[in-house]
């Protein structure tokens, strides 16, 4: 009995060793943007999208952090999940983070036809958690605000976030946005009026002296 137990123990091991192997190797074809590769390993097997990191962090994260679209669609089509979390947020936190429009949009379409409701709270959910001081709590607006990023800001809260959510020091992202300043473009200068003189003078042809001939005789 004893040696089956060990065996069962070698065996359950090694399948591990395994595991932590093609999911490295997962995430490495993840972060290198091969979705050709990435679509192949997920057809050997499914289960890679659920592999996490230390801190939490998915293929589908890890996409998603990389700004690369195409690979954040194929895992999200994948049956990844995509309410899962790090200490630097969840999917639109990352997104906003980037200042990546065109991820924000892809996520909003693939949430609104898969669970209508998903984006709305991704992009209400506060980052870190409530008893660490050392989280700040901040929703994907506050970041938005923060980067004073106008354009990503009106996008969240065109579809539900709020911009009345508290964060650890109880700033608003309306709050934060105010402190934006709009940078003014300098127009050049206007050239300096030209005088009646001057002008006269710029008018004048510019007499040359003539050539000297010099007889041969």
């Amino acid at each position: 009995m004893r040696k089956f137990f060990l065996l069962l123990l070698a065996l359950t091991c090694a399948a591990a060793a395994r595991a932590d192997i093609s999911g490295a190797s997962f995430f490495a074809v993840v972060r290198s943007g091969d979705t050709d590769k990435a679509e192949e390993m997920i057809r050997a097997d499914k289960t890679l999208v659920f592999v996490e990191e230390p801190g939490g962090m998915t293929a589908f994260l890890a996409a998603v952090k990389n700004k690369d679209v195409k690979m954040a669609q194929l895992l999200a089509d994948s049956f990844s999940r995509l309410d899962v979390r790090t200490a630097e947020g969840n999917a639109v936190h990352l997104a906003v983070i980037n200042n990546d429009e065109a991820m924000l949009r892809m996520l909003f379409a693939f949430m609104d036809e898969v669970e209508p409701d998903l984006f709305e709270y991704l992009a209400n959910a506060p980052r870190g958690s409530r008893t660490s001081p050392a989280s700040d709590r901040n929703t994907p607006l506050h970041l938005a605000a923060l980067n004073c990023n106008r354009a990503i800001y009106d996008f969240l809260v065109q579809h539900g976030a709020s911009e009345k959510a508290l964060n650890r020091r109880r700033q608003t992202p309306k709050r934060l946005l105010s402190f934006c300043k709009q940078t003014a473009v300098k127009s050049a200068p206007a050239p300096l009026p030209i005088s009646a003189p001057e002008k006269t003078a710029l008018q004048e042809p510019v007499s040359t002296p003539a050539a000297t001939v010099h007889s041969s005789y």
